[in-house]
């Protein structure tokens, strides 16, 4: 139906405050482009900080933060910026109280 399909991709969490966390993981990345001597070569991994407010149960393997939410006048939870990362990437969630 047409209500059922502008409710898809919403979650209804009646209401509930998301937790806050700061995810510290192992971005995937590339070394620059030419040719390069593989001896001489220096990888330099990349660790990002990432603040957000976790979504649960949204992508399976994977911590999923998004920057803002709010609930809409349904209960249903409308979030933005969501952002996916792998769990075998994450070194460390911490969690944040304000």
């Amino acid at each position: 139906t047409k209500e059922k399909s502008s409710r898809q991709g919403k979650t209804d969490m009646s209401g509930e405050a998301l937790e806050l966390v700061e995810v510290i993981w192992k971005d995937a990345f590339e070394g620059p482009g030419g040719w390069l001597h593989a001896n001489t070569y220096v990888p330099e991994p990349v660790h990002p900080h990432t603040v957000g407010f976790v979504l649960p149960d949204s992508l399976e393997d994977h911590i999923t933060v998004c920057s803002s939410y709010f609930y809409d006048d349904e209960g249903l939870l409308v979030i933005s910026n969501p952002n996916h990362i792998p769990r075998g990437m994450v070194l460390s969630i911490t969690p944040i109280s304000i």
